[in-house]
């Protein structure tokens, strides 16, 4: 059944001639209905209140604010919002916020100066990975963004090694390409590094 369109009419007492509606750009399966002066107001009140619907429809698809566990929020507060840390400052912040159940890895998100940039890294020290082979780990940026999303080690792993091998990871893309480092556990908060280009 196709769609109708609505033409309103006054009375018969206002009407001197017989009404004929004329409307243009009927698509197919369109036909007009005749309604009075009475119908018209309650035609207007519903097309008002399926407005109304669909608006309210459209807020409640509107995302919720996501909440964190307590885990996640008292590790949280450990960092502080917008601090910047020293890179032996930041590893050892890394593990203290660590809160999966498991063996968790140790994850580096660069934002880097360009889309397309590509580069290998050899870590030093084992990073849990068994792509990796004898060539190295081949690093690349996002299709449509300046990110790098990486795994430096594991969070198990001493210190001094994970230092050696996120050192590894900046100097393999480039000190001058890094604009910010972000550093974090499985499932952890996220730890801004500052000056690793010293």
């Amino acid at each position: 059944m196709g769609k109708k369109r609505v033409a309103f009419v006054a009375e018969k007492s206002e009407v001197k001639k017989s009404p004929k509606v004329r409307t243009t750009g009927l698509k197919g399966g369109e036909r007009v209905v005749m309604v009075s002066g009475e119908e018209k107001g309650k035609k207007e009140e519903k097309l008002e209140e399926e407005e109304g619907k669909k608006e309210e429809e459209k807020k409640k698809k509107k995302r919720k604010l996501r909440i964190r566990g307590k885990k996640h929020q008292k590790s949280q507060a450990m960092i502080g919002a917008g601090k910047e840390y020293p890179l032996k400052e930041a590893i050892k912040l890394l593990k203290k916020t660590s809160i999966s159940k498991f063996i968790g890895t140790a994850e580096a998100h660069i934002v880097v100066s360009k889309v397309g940039l590509k580069a290998k890294v050899k870590f030093p020290y084992d990073i849990g990975k068994k792509k990796m082979g004898l060539l190295g780990l081949e690093i690349k940026t996002e299709k449509k963004a300046p990110l790098i999303h990486t795994v430096f080690g594991r969070i198990d792993q001493e210190n001094q090694k994970l230092e050696e091998n996120l050192k590894t990871l900046i100097s393999g893309v480039g000190k001058g390409n890094i604009r910010k480092l972000v550093i974090c556990a499985t499932m952890g908060p996220g730890i801004r590094v500052d000056g690793f280009l010293s």
